[in-house]
């Protein structure tokens, strides 16, 4: 599941959730769930964020893994501070992709910013301008500001899927897909079937046979291989 949270603060423990954009990989459109999807609790108190973060935790139990940017530094940590507030109890362990890290380690980027990669990549989903005005007005719960923060989140969501695919090969320790769908012959990241032998992967003690994915673009190893010397 990829997800982004758009919120009133930094500080998950003196900031609202205004929403979370989310999509499965499989899906060809995002979805956003927002305080407005509660007009009883918001109604009551615009600052209650509780059954919006019950529903985005019930919806993140379900991946498999997490698609985010800098989602280890603000995210991720904001969700379990308002968790936490609740008493609602922590997500499980799932493992994170953030594509931050990944252009901050493996990548020379002027920034790590998702605008600048949407920027530098050329990507057809585009992030929407910051409108100043709706984000100073939806901390006062102006629901025409709030509706352009879901729009912006949404937009988010096409970016971080488009720049995900662009980098997925680039991600290390990427989760291994064919193990996750019990196919064989398929690439560990992207489950295409159109993978080469190209060589071997030699490490300190053992030589395995390398895969290089024709889809993605993602190298791979496979079963370790006997070296017969001559």
């Amino acid at each position: 599941i990829l997800f982004d949270l758009e919120c009133s603060s930094l500080k998950g423990s003196f900031g609202t959730t205004f929403c979370m954009g989310y999509q499965t990989l499989e899906e060809a459109k995002p979805h956003v769930v927002s305080l407005l999807n509660f007009p009883k609790s918001f109604k009551a108190d615009p600052t209650d964020d509780r059954l919006l973060v019950k529903r985005c935790a019930e919806i993140l139990r379900e991946a498999d893994y997490l698609v985010t940017w800098y989602g280890i530094g603000f995210d991720e940590r904001f969700l379990a501070t308002r968790l936490l507030y609740y008493k609602l109890g922590p997500l499980p362990p799932i493992i994170d992709i953030d594509g931050w890290v990944t252009a901050r380690f493996r990548l020379a980027m002027h920034s790590n910013r998702l605008q600048a990669i949407q920027e530098f990549l050329q990507l057809k989903a585009q992030k929407t301008a910051i409108d100043y005005v709706a984000w100073r007005r939806a901390p006062g719960w102006h629901v025409p500001s709030i509706h352009k923060i879901i729009h912006h989140c949404r937009c988010d969501i096409d970016v971080l899927k488009e720049a995900y695919l662009r980098l997925r090969p680039y991600v290390k320790d990427h989760p291994n897909m064919a193990v996750l769908t019990g196919e064989k012959g398929v690439c560990k990241t992207c489950r295409s079937p159109r993978i080469q032998r190209r060589g071997v992967e030699v490490t300190r003690g053992k030589v395995f046979q390398r895969f290089h994915c024709q889809s993605c673009g993602a190298w791979s190893k496979g079963p370790q291989v006997t070296v017969v010397s001559q």
